[in-house]
């Protein structure tokens, strides 16, 4: 069973503003799948660049829109030479949104399946880069391993936004 406290009194800041969430976040088993919604309704903003794509991917993950964060970063990870740290790293922001989707789903296997690894990958990350995509693998590495560890939580859906978790994730304080 996921972790789910009761009150949602987050609204993390938003680096990309002006890019609109879907109506809703999807969720296997729960909500219909973007393929096979009425079109319109579950869209994702269209971004033009990996910088954007990051930080939208950001705010859809903060917000608990773990799915539309894993697409989202799946274009910056393909416009990435292939095994270079750049496609490491988005490659394990992509695996840390299917562990946080699968807190969500209740399915503790599948979070083992993904945060220890990412935990692993940004620490190896870390010791080359302070900054990578303008987030810090270190800062990344503590995150992913709280959620391994089951130190992240959920907090419940309100209104219309979904459940989110108990911290943003971290940014750098530098490009």
């Amino acid at each position: 069973m996921s972790k789910i406290r009761t009150t949602n009194r987050f609204c993390w800041p938003r680096l990309s503003p002006s890019l609109d969430f879907p109506l809703y976040a999807y969720i296997p088993g729960e909500t219909v799948h973007p393929l096979r919604a009425v079109p319109g309704r579950h869209r994702l903003a269209e971004v033009d660049d990996v910088s954007t794509a990051i930080s939208y991917g950001i705010d859809l993950f903060d917000n608990g829109y773990f799915w539309e964060a894993h697409e989202v970063w799946e274009t910056a990870w393909r416009a990435a030479e292939r095994d270079t740290d750049p496609w490491i790293f988005r490659k394990a922001l992509i695996r840390l949104a299917a562990a946080a989707l699968k807190l969500r789903l209740g399915s503790q296997a599948g979070v083992e399946a993904h945060a220890p690894w990412c935990a692993r990958t940004f620490t190896d990350l870390a010791r080359r880069h302070a900054v990578i995509d303008g987030i810090s693998p270190a800062d990344l590495a503590d995150f992913a391993t709280h959620l391994a560890n089951g130190h992240l939580f959920l907090m419940e859906a309100k209104e219309d936004r979904p459940a989110v978790l108990d911290r943003p994730l971290p940014r750098a304080d530098a490009p």
